[in-house]
């Protein structure tokens, strides 16, 4: 009577236990694995550097020496003097280069100018001595006495080997060095005009500031 009885029990505990316990995963066939994986992966986990996957900053720092490629000189003006009115950036007037003196500049059909132009350093962007001693001496005089005249700063440089538009970059620098040593002698800012002309190809005179002193239009 308990045999039938026990019996009874062990084919409904039999029936719950297969449904219960959850059947692990197949394993994986290791025989259908290539032999050319089998080695690229001992060939990872022993030089790990060289599997390893380029990272982001990588491709980051591609793409912004693309796009620093291929701005023009108006729209780096725009990314480094973002307040700056781009009206400032006037066009280079025909003139006669000079060197450390005053005359007047050749003008067809406009205003009467006069040009100092002061050569300078490789790689120079702050006010040496002698360029130092005409803004402070002459320049500010010009400008305070006459409220009608504004100042043009024509910067040149020489290009750096290597570095795409490092002329219009440092001519920049050097104009806007002189635009903030006249701003701080209470020069209004709309009476300075900056031109980064970078490398000068028709001349061929570059590290050099060109200073001209014209009427408003």
């Amino acid at each position: 009577m308990s045999l039938i009885l026990l019996s009874n029990l062990i084919a409904p505990l039999t029936a719950f236990a297969e449904e219960s316990i959850p059947i692990p995963p197949r394993r994986p066939d290791v025989l259908s694995v290539s032999p050319a994986y089998i080695e690229e992966l001992r060939n990872r986990a022993k030089n790990p550097d060289v599997y390893r996957p380029a990272s982001q900053d990588t491709f980051i720092n591609e793409n912004l020496e693309r796009e620093i490629a291929q701005i023009d000189r108006t729209e780096l003006f725009r990314i480094l003097e973002p307040n700056h009115r781009l009206a400032t950036l006037a066009p280079t007037p025909p003139h006669k280069p000079s060197l450390n003196a005053i005359e007047p500049a050749a003008q067809d059909d406009g205003p009467e100018t006069t040009l100092v132009s002061f050569t300078l350093n490789p790689k120079q962007i702050t006010l040496d001595k002698n360029l130092r001693y005409f803004l402070e001496k002459h320049a500010l005089r010009i400008l305070n006495e006459d409220k009608n005249l504004e100042i043009h700063i024509h910067a040149y440089a020489t290009p750096i080997a290597g570095e795409a538009y490092s002329d219009v970059r440092l001519s920049l620098a050097r104009a806007l060095e002189i635009r903030s040593f006249l701003i701080d002698k209470k020069i209004e800012a709309s009476r300075l005009k900056l031109t980064p002309v970078g490398h000068d190809k028709e001349n061929g005179s570059n590290d050099r500031i060109d200073l001209i002193f014209r009427a408003k239009d």
